[in-house]
């Protein structure tokens, strides 16, 4: 039976492989668009900057 030390482990390592594909710092004078992989795609209309 796997403890519940490993499973938040397991749980904790899981989520910090995503963070870094999730959160992009924007620095100044850069500018971005929001990619939705389930969601239809590149989002054009939308434009982020700092």
């Amino acid at each position: 039976m796997i403890s519940t030390g490993v499973t938040v482990f397991v749980l904790f390592l899981i989520i910090l492989i995503f963070s870094n594909a999730t959160f992009i710092t924007l620095k100044p004078g850069e500018r971005g668009v929001l990619f939705k992989r389930f969601g239809g795609g590149l989002d054009k209309e939308h434009i982020y900057q700092p």
